[in-house]
């Protein structure tokens, strides 16, 4: 079971708890890092997820199938609460959700399969590791600085904080990323993470009347994408190099807003034309080609001080990472 997931859980909460009697009224009104998004309403969007969790509503056909336009949907339905509304409705909703979430670690319910709306389908124990990412991601990136708008600090994210976060990405990409990853991942491409939440991990290319894509523990292919595992949370942008690497533009699985990859737009494609960074294609929009032969030229710079590098046969460049692009979830 995810044990791990729902003590990550709460750690988080807790330093919102902390957070929160420090903002006044003021800097809830600033925008976060979500964009559209004020701070209170990144509060409100958590305190939707925990009533929804303690009181589920009944289906309604009528509400948005697109997940991102239903947490807005529900962030809209709090925008003229006052604060104080909003903060209580977190108070009261969260501990209950948290309290179900450690429930649904002991068997036999642990392993029910759980459908999670356009997010794909999980085991119950595994939605722990849910709120433990959508928590995490809220608080560290979209409403403390440096990228939110609040100047208050907390301690450097530990392994118990952000592996259970990466461990709910890494069960959730081959469901939620749809055809264009699928379609792009040609041959095995090792995901080598470190730091708080290090861990290596083998991404398959999708076989069998699912056509859905396997993530194996372990590192076992030519091709690796490494990075920190932090930085995972936030997107991958890798761009591959030498002959058929995968080049990689796993772009921003959050649109600022987290709570669940909604695209990856990883991930170009086999290039056949040696030395050249091939064309990266997202859903809707085309990227265009960029040349440069690795060994001969320095990959650009980008915003954001965060190194992702690929290697492949031998030969391997980083990339700074920038902020995350307009592919987006929350």
């Amino acid at each position: 079971m995810t044990r791990a997931g729902i003590a990550a859980a709460r750690s988080s909460t807790a330093q919102l708890a902390e957070i929160i009697p420090q903002v006044d009224d003021e800097q809830w009104d600033l925008p976060s890092a979500c964009d559209g998004w004020r701070v209170i309403d990144v509060v409100a969007h958590l305190a939707a997820l925990a009533s929804e969790a303690v009181d589920p509503p009944p289906p309604d056909p009528s509400l948005p199938k697109n997940r991102e336009r239903y947490h807005d949907l529900r962030v809209d339905e709090r925008r003229g609460w006052s604060h104080a509304e909003v903060l209580d409705e977190w108070r009261r909703s969260t501990p209950r959700q948290l309290d179900l979430l450690e429930a649904a670690q002991e068997p036999p319910r642990a392993d029910e399969p759980v459908e999670v709306p356009g997010l794909g389908t999980y085991p119950r124990h595994l939605l722990a590791n849910t709120m433990a990412f959508n928590v995490f991601c809220h608080l560290r990136n979209d409403m403390l600085a440096p990228d939110g708008p609040l100047p208050f600090t907390l301690p450097e994210p530990t392994d118990g904080l952000v592996a259970p976060a990466v461990d709910f990405m890494l069960a959730g990409l081959p469901q939620m990323q749809g055809a264009e990853l699928t379609a792009t991942v040609r041959r095995p491409l090792v995901l080598d993470l470190t730091g708080p939440g290090a861990t290596a991990v083998t991404v398959l290319p999708a076989t069998g009347p699912d056509r859905q894509l396997t993530v194996a523990p372990g590192a076992d292919a030519t091709t690796r994408v490494h990075s920190t595992a932090r930085c995972l949370l936030e997107f991958f942008h890798v761009d591959g190099v030498h002959h058929e690497e995968v080049a990689v533009r796993a772009v921003a699985w959050r649109r600022r807003r987290t709570e669940v990859p909604s695209v990856a737009g990883v991930v170009g494609q086999c290039q056949r034309t040696a030395r050249q960074v091939p064309a990266v294609s997202r859903p809707g929009r085309e990227l265009g080609h960029g040349a440069g032969q690795v060994g001969h030229s320095p990959m650009p710079e980008a915003r954001g001080g965060r190194h992702v590098g690929v290697e492949h046969r031998h030969r391997q460049t980083s990339r700074l990472l920038g902020k995350a692009g307009p592919a987006q979830l929350r």
